[in-house]
């Protein structure tokens, strides 16, 4: 775990070098995504039939999504003025998992862990088999498939951060 944490230290500070770089370049505002909760991807949910998140990954992922935020902290106290605006993709993710969707809107996601697409996606074998299954009703997936949330699910996840972000792009 420490060589990871290490690693995770390492990508951050090259991303504190990196938006230095891009605020030297005269660029007002900068949008930076925190990682999403990776451990709750259905690709590692599907040992728990879909309904547990992996919490030692997650673990990882909070690590680096605190390291980011207190560079975007440091960075915006630097400038004196909010540039740098930090997206907390991890909390509305696990947001939309928690309500099922049912507090965004319409959608309800009833198992937000589960793919709509299972098995090799998109891919037929010789014959035109399809080597895939697709849930019956593709609005009702947060994920696509393994790892890509479905359009539903970044239209759940843009409905928690939109108040935010909207506050923190139109400050000056």
């Amino acid at each position: 775990m420490h060589e990871i944490s290490g690693f995770i230290k390492e990508v951050v500070d090259q991303t504190e070098v990196n938006l230095r770089r891009i605020h030297a370049l005269g660029v007002k505002k900068v949008g930076i995504a925190s990682l999403q909760p990776l451990g709750c991807l259905p690709r590692v949910t599907v040992v728990s039939s879909f309904h547990q998140c992996d919490e030692a990954m997650n673990a990882m992922m909070n690590l680096h999504n605190n390291l980011l935020n207190q560079v975007v902290a440091k960075l915006n106290n630097e400038a004196k003025q909010l540039t740098f605006v930090y997206l907390d993709y991890y909390n509305a993710f696990l947001s939309v998992f928690k309500n099922k969707g049912a507090s965004l809107g319409s959608t309800r996601f009833e198992t937000p862990l589960k793919p709509c697409c299972e098995g090799d996606c998109a891919i037929v074998d010789k014959k035109g088999v399809k080597k895939y299954t697709l849930c019956k009703d593709p609005k009702s997936a947060f994920f696509w498939n393994d790892v890509h949330p479905s359009q539903e699910g970044w239209s759940s996840v843009y409905s928690v951060l939109s108040k935010h972000l909207s506050e923190s792009l139109i400050k000056a």
